[in-house]
């Protein structure tokens, strides 16, 4: 079992009247910006490759577009690209807040991305229960053994909770992200399939 594996998916890892729009509305503070502050918006979230810029005013940014489709997206400030948070760019609006410390970055607005905030939010408790036995463990000398069963208990906890958030996103980019994202000891072969297999059975029915 590779722990440090659901650390580091924190790590890249966190209303229904606006979904029904026909554009999008970003509205973003961020803290230590300036104005005139140049951000980046990027769909490329490896290389951060720039699609468009957006100068700060009033110590706010916005934005506004059309989506075809929701796809994911990343905005970050030019000079601290470690300032930054990813989204679902889709119609609708959406709020974002930039922090200064990582993984604390928010977003919120469309129900898309309200989700996406709550998912984030649940694999980052269980990455932070993970460091912290692994850190308890090493000041107390714990045995080996009882450190492994309760992060074993942990990952299976994760597990099961985002299994859940994929059963409830079948129909959106959440749920294909989660399909195909989501390491082998937190989404194992047999659920992967037993989720893609309840998707089709989803889209054919409908």
């Amino acid at each position: 079992m590779k722990y440090a594996t659901l650390f580091g998916l924190a790590l890249s890892c966190m209303t229904f009247a606006a979904c029904q729009s026909d554009s999008y509305y970003i509205k973003g503070k961020a803290k230590n910006i300036k104005d005139k502050d140049t951000l980046i918006l990027s769909y490329d979230l490896k290389q951060g490759t720039p699609a468009d810029t957006i100068i700060v005013k009033g110590k706010e940014f916005r934005l506004h577009g059309h989506a075809d489709s929701a796809r994911m997206a990343m905005i970050y400030r030019a000079k601290y690209p470690e300032q930054n948070a990813v989204f679902f760019l889709e119609n609708g609006n959406i709020d974002i807040d930039l922090s200064t410390t990582p993984l604390k970055s928010r977003v919120k607005g469309t129900t898309l991305n309200n989700e996406w905030q709550r998912f984030n939010d649940s694999v980052f408790h269980y990455a932070m229960m993970i460091n912290s036995t692994m850190e308890n463990s090493s000041r107390m000398t714990e045995d080996g053994k009882e450190v492994a069963r309760k992060l074993e208990k942990i990952i299976r906890e994760c597990s099961l909770c985002v299994r859940q958030f994929a059963y409830d996103n079948l129909d959106n980019k959440l749920g294909d992200y989660i399909i195909t994202s989501m390491p082998e000891d937190i989404l194992d072969k047999k659920t992967r399939k037993e989720i893609i297999n309840k998707k089709k059975e989803k889209e054919m029915s409908e």
